[in-house]
């Protein structure tokens, strides 16, 4: 998602367009390198609630959109803005995935901490996965940014 991070020269602010509120929810896993082995060590240990089709929420901690591109700024000294565009103009500035990265944004942004209900799902906590994870901020500021700045 941050690859679709442009700036706009007259302003110099890094501005992040997408066809949601701001106050659209993001879990993140954060560093997938480092989170996603303990959960999947998780699930192995605890089959009986992962059998049956169920449902990992693999979450590390949630922001909104906006707080997303702010930390993203203040991580890497950028000034940063949020600006919400309609699905016909996100699909026009990224065709091909626009059209579905977009119309899962604006179901976020719909149906926000609902967006991952209607499924049984289970947590990390579930699992019993205690050890420390990477947070998104963390993982934010391990990531080299330089081919997209």
């Amino acid at each position: 998602m941050l690859a679709k991070i442009k700036k706009q020269k007259s302003s110099g602010k890094y501005v992040w367009l997408q066809p949601a509120p701001a106050d659209t929810p993001i879990l993140s896993v954060a560093d997938q390198k480092k989170n996603i082995g303990p959960i999947i060590l998780g699930i192995a240990k605890k089959p009986e609630l992962t059998l049956n089709g169920k449902f990992v929420l693999a979450t590390v901690d949630e922001s909104t959109v906006e707080e997303f591109i702010s930390t993203w700024g203040r991580l890497t000294g950028k000034e940063t803005e949020y600006v919400q565009i309609t699905l016909a103009e996100y699909n026009r500035l990224w065709p091909m995935w626009g059209q579905e990265m977009g119309v899962m944004m604006e179901f976020w942004g719909e149906y926000k901490e609902k967006s991952w209900s209607g499924e049984d799902y289970i947590t990390k906590e579930d699992l019993g996965v205690v050890e420390k994870l990477i947070s998104t901020e963390e993982a934010l500021t391990s990531f080299d940014f330089s081919l997209v700045l």
